[in-house]
């Protein structure tokens, strides 16, 4: 026996949202997979910047010592380190292991965490911000400033640290946030 026309609309309708909640969770994976790579990459970035500018600055004590010092050594120890630390500033902020003072708030009632909870995202978001600006402003301050030692590498490449970290660690918040107040679930502890 046949359906009759609407049933089979909205048989089709649903068949058609099935389809696309499908081809949308698909994409929600495979951006999740990228977004897990990069995470991954930048980890192993910062071990390797650290571990690099700890190496350059035992190498040019050891040369130094030896009578024959390394000039440009700082500088570039300098650089690396810079870009380990906010690269790391991310991670621990992407992970949730900053310093968290709930001492006053885990004492308020529900509503009034959750009023404090918002403000503090807020707060952080505006912080990124702020510091993305003015970040950037440094960049193009220092553009024409040079490492004393490395005459061809600008001191902005040090500068460049602070915005990209912002860049990253306000992915993180808004993803956070998506998680925590779209789909209502916390993130898990990532690396």
């Amino acid at each position: 026996m046949a359906e009759n026309p609407a049933e089979q609309s909205r048989d089709i309708i649903q068949q058609e949202l099935d389809a696309s909640g499908i081809r949308l969770l698909v994409r929600r994976y495979k951006l999740e997979r990228f977004y897990r790579r990069i995470c991954d990459i930048e980890v192993i970035l910062a071990m390797i910047l650290l571990g690099a500018s700890v190496s350059i600055i035992f190498i040019a004590a050891v040369m130094r010592t030896a009578g024959h010092p390394i000039r440009w050594g700082n500088d570039l120890a300098l650089m690396l380190f810079a870009w380990s630390t906010f690269i790391s500033a991310d991670i621990v902020f992407r992970i949730k292991r900053h310093v968290v003072v709930d001492i006053l708030t885990s004492k308020l009632p529900g509503f009034l965490q959750k009023i404090c909870e918002i403000l503090v995202h807020a707060i952080i978001i505006f912080s990124i911000g702020f510091l993305f600006y003015y970040g950037m402003r440094s960049v193009i301050a220092s553009r024409a400033r040079v490492f004393q030692a490395i005459p061809w590498l600008s001191y902005s490449f040090v500068s460049a640290s602070l915005p990209c970290s912002m860049i990253m660690m306000m992915i993180n918040e808004l993803r956070h946030l998506y998680y925590r107040y779209i789909l209502h679930t916390d993130l898990k502890d990532e690396m």
